[in-house]
């Protein structure tokens, strides 16, 4: 077993193997072997990183998931408000972010278009649960744009456009808040999880389908791919597309201001995106 880090696990978690997830952002998350009450388990430990940021939440949706067709994860444990660390059980299956992006192993061209079709009508399957719930956790990503600047006439461009095109959010459904590449799982050409619940609530459909839209430079990044998506959406619900429109182009000038120093080239390339988007 790798050095354990210093975590405040409970005593019934008895730990063979513990190992970093480098693809978590957020919260910090390990991937867990070992036995719970005597019962052997595979588990994701979820460690917050920001007061602000609780996993209360997550345990909360979790719960009321549950009794839902949802694949999501069973809730193990969670240390509460002081100890604010969540462990779930862990899905089968592989993000479709390893089907989909062409330099991963098990990246399947004959594959990738049903897997976005069921990624999109999972989408709206979520947005169309009866879940009254708080606003959602993110509720910045609506506000920021006023507050990020770049050097860089396209992003002025941009802000300028969004403030002389405002769309009002539309009826408010239930969103995952996260939903992306890395949050929905596949085994045997079916969904198999959905993981990832921490930013869930009271949203705005348009932003959440903007989020599972966002192309990267090497995929998602064709009309087949984002028609996939879309088409798949359209089975279980509609949208607004000039909202999906507005919230496309919000999304990517947040994400090329966040990229600015680790990933300048995604930053360019969201803005160049973002000014398709917007007609320009």
């Amino acid at each position: 077993m790798k050095h354990l880090p210093e975590l405040d696990l409970p005593a019934e978690l008895k730990v063979d193997f513990l190992e970093r997830n480098l693809i978590g952002e957020t919260n910090d998350v390990y991937t867990c072997d070992g036995t719970f009450a005597d019962r052997p388990i595979s588990a994701f430990i979820k460690v917050s990183k920001h007061p602000e940021l609780s996993l209360s939440n997550e345990r909360e949706v979790l719960a009321a998931l549950a009794d839902t067709d949802l694949p999501v994860p069973r809730l193990i444990w969670y240390g509460g408000p002081q100890n604010d660390i969540l462990i779930t059980e862990t899905l089968g299956g592989e993000m479709i972010w390893d089907y989909i992006d062409p330099r991963r192993l098990l990246h399947d061209p004959d594959k990738a278009i049903s897997y976005l079709s069921a990624y999109g009508e999972s989408l709206a399957q979520i947005h169309n649960l009866n879940l009254p719930w708080a606003p959602q956790k993110r509720p910045r990503l609506y506000g920021l744009i006023g507050q990020q600047d770049l050097e860089d006439s396209r992003f002025r461009r941009l802000v300028s456009w969004v403030e002389q095109n405002e769309v009002q959010p539309t009826d408010p459904v239930f969103v995952h808040g996260d939903y992306n590449t890395a949050s929905v799982l596949f085994d045997d050409d079916l969904i198999s999880g959905i993981v990832d619940w921490e930013f869930a609530g009271s949203g705005w459909r348009e932003y959440d389908l903007a989020w599972a839209l966002r192309a990267r430079t090497v995929f998602l990044d064709s009309k087949p791919e984002r028609d996939a998506i879309l088409n798949g959406y359209r089975k279980q619900a509609d949208f607004d597309e000039g909202a999906l429109r507005y919230c496309e182009v919000l999304n990517y000038l947040h994400f090329a201001y966040w990229c600015r120093e680790n990933d300048p080239t995604y930053t360019s390339f969201a803005l160049d995106r973002a000014m398709e988007l917007a007609g320009d």
